[in-house]
């Protein structure tokens, strides 16, 4: 497939140079140069660099919350809080790999939230999709007994301390 034609490819090897170098650090010129676009095509499919973001956000968000239901909702034979153990270990142990360390959205939250308020709004909402995806599995680890609702209540206030000063 050529990258200069489908948009939703330029925006997944935008989102590999946005985890790589942030938004700051990134310019159009290494965009278009990455996924083989011209200047004019990438204007042409976005408005702005912050556009850009905008659309890789929401993809990454969307894909983002398809990959963690699949995996928390797969192999139900072993306990939730086994499914949550698995999914974060999966989830750090493939950063290196990706030479990328941390979340996306919180990096772009912790960039821009404080200064460009489209971007902080959109990646607070994308971080709320993701606590809405994991929390079914963190209920039913509650439920088993195998997760202690102070750890719950705890990182909940921590998130939503961080997560205030941001929106």
């Amino acid at each position: 497939m050529n990258l200069k034609h489908d948009k939703e490819n330029v925006i997944k090897v935008g989102l590999g140079l946005f985890c790589k170098k942030g938004y700051s650090s990134l310019g159009i010129d290494e965009i278009c140069k990455t996924t083989g676009m011209t200047k004019g095509a990438f204007y042409h499919s976005f408005k702005s660099k912050e556009q850009f973001l905008i659309e890789t956000v929401m993809l990454y968000g969307a894909n983002n919350v398809k990959r963690i239901q699949n995996e928390l909702n797969s192999n139900v034979e072993i306990t939730a809080l086994e499914r949550l153990q698995n999914f974060y270990t999966k989830m750090f142990e493939a950063q290196p790999k990706n030479q990328f360390i941390g979340c996306f959205i919180n990096n772009i939250m912790s960039e821009l939230g404080a200064v460009n308020p489209i971007i902080g709004k959109l990646s607070s909402i994308e971080f709320d999709k993701f606590i809405d995806a994991i929390e079914p599995t963190v209920k039913a680890a509650q439920a088993e007994g195998s997760l202690k609702m102070i750890l719950i209540l705890d990182l909940s206030q921590s998130y939503y301390m961080q997560h205030s000063m941001v929106s």
